[in-house]
Order: C-alpha cells, then sequence, then structure tokens
C-alpha cells in the first residue's frame, strides 16, 4: 500500500509528464501549422522546403503502391552511384554527368518552375541502359563502375537492406568489394548514404587540414562516435577559407 503522501507525489509526476508530452506535441503541431502556412502564401520554396500536405500525400502514395520502402532505400542507391561518378571530377562536371543520365535514362517528372525534372535512373534503367547512349553522359572510365554497381542493386534487390544491417567495418569491407568503390567513395557514401556518422571521409581539403592543422593527427576518439559530422565542420570551413 501506498501512503497519502506517495500517491500524491505520483500524481504530480504524472501531471508533469502529460504536461511536457503535451508542449510536445503542441510545439510539433504549431511548426507543421506554420511551415504549411509559409507554403500556401509562397514566402517559401516549395521546391526545396516541399510543404506538410505534399509529404503527406507522397508518402500515402509510396504506401498504396508498396514502394515506400524501395523509394527510401534508393537514396542510398543514388548515393553510391554519385560518388562512383564523382570520382576526379570537379562539381560542375559531375553534375553534368548525372543531369545527362537522369534525362537519358530516367523517369519524366514534368515541369518544376518552368524546367522540366527527370528521376533518377533505377538500378534496372541504368543496367540495361544501351553502352553508347551511357557513354554520351560523360561518364568516361568511371562508366564500367556505374553499371556493376547497378547490377549488383538490380540483381540483388534486397541488397540495401543487408548492407544497412551491417556493422561500419563489414560495411566498407562490402563496398570496397564493389568494382571501382575506393575508400573516399565508400567512406562518402556510408556517411551520407547509410547515415553512419563516425564515418571520417578523407578528400584533398581534408587531408590538407589534417596535414596543417593535425599533424599529430586527428583526436577520434575525442569526436567518437560524431566524427562525420566534424569532418563537414572542417571541410566546410577550410574549403571556404581557402576557396572563397
Amino acid at each position: 500500500m501506498y501512503s497519502i503522501e506517495h500517491k500524491e507525489y505520483l500524481k504530480q509526476i504524472k501531471k508533469s509528464n502529460f504536461f511536457v508530452r503535451f508542449t510536445q506535441v503542441s510545439i510539433i503541431l504549431l511548426f507543421i501549422i506554420i511551415w504549411q502556412f509559409l507554403a500556401d502564401k509562397e514566402i517559401i520554396n516549395t521546391f526545396i522546403t516541399s510543404s506538410p500536405k505534399e509529404v503527406v500525400k507522397t508518402i500515402i502514395s509510396l504506401h498504396n503502391s508498396n514502394n515506400l520502402y524501395n523509394h527510401i532505400w534508393i537514396t542510398i542507391y543514388e548515393t553510391l552511384i554519385s560518388f562512383i561518378i564523382s570520382q576526379r571530377k570537379s562539381i560542375p562536371a559531375i553534375k553534368t554527368s548525372i543531369e545527362k543520365m537522369c534525362s537519358s535514362f530516367g523517369k519524366n517528372l514534368g515541369m518544376v518552375e518552368g524546367e522540366r525534372v527527370y528521376a533518377f535512373p533505377t538500378p534496372q534503367e541504368l543496367y540495361l541502359a544501351p553502352m553508347d547512349k551511357l557513354e554520351e553522359c560523360s561518364l568516361g572510365y568511371r562508366l564500367p563502375y556505374v553499371m556493376q554497381a547497378a547490377r549488383h542493386i538490380y540483381q540483388e534487390p534486397d541488397l540495401l537492406d543487408k548492407l544497412n544491417e551491417m556493422s561500419d567495418e563489414d560495411l566498407k569491407e562490402t563496398l570496397l568489394s564493389f568494382y571501382g568503390v575506393g575508400d573516399k567513395v565508400a567512406s562518402c557514401t556510408m556517411l551520407f548514404g547509410f547515415g553512419r556518422l563516425n564515418t571520417f571521409p578523407i578528400d584533398v581539403w581534408i587531408r590538407r587540414a589534417l596535414e596543417q592543422k593535425y599533424r599529430s593527427g586527428f583526436p577520434f576518439e575525442k569526436y567518437k562516435p560524431y566524427n562525420g559530422i566534424m569532418q563537414q565542420y572542417i571541410f566546410e570551413y577550410y574549403r571556404g577559407k581557402h576557396n572563397p
């Protein structure tokens, strides 16, 4: 049996918990209402931010067509292909290659702000694409790398699910086994595609920062498990400082 004081204490805790939950839900609802209001009034660019109504409609549509989870995992696939294409390419060149690939093989999504928009080609669309058409996408020596990655995912539809269940070490080892995928591409795919926040990709800018600012070695243990977040801060600062 609880004493009267104990019962009163439990009642106060229950009220406090209810108030906290109520406040949290209210803040979320207020945010959604403001977001939708700004979208309706065209104060924000919905092409970038979308709107609650459109997000819900898309989720329902994907769920009803049994494509919700496939659509989510395509993001990882897109990340992998894009970073494969990015090897030894400038950002404008990467953008051009991906745009050519999307317009040649991706689904036509219609007009957005006066421009025709295409979806990223699915693994099947890329794998079955004519070689001569792919060569027109300025992929260069990366073309067979892209084809092999698309083939892996097309022939094994649950591959991305399997990869996502792996430890960081096993995931990286598996990605490195893909034809044409090196340490940088594997690390970038892990960080930006799989959300492995402790992954620390090293590109030209990061290497320069490490050589000049961390000559005794980067303190990975200090920032674990968020080394990938620190990598982004270093990248943005160092690239912005030396390439304004």
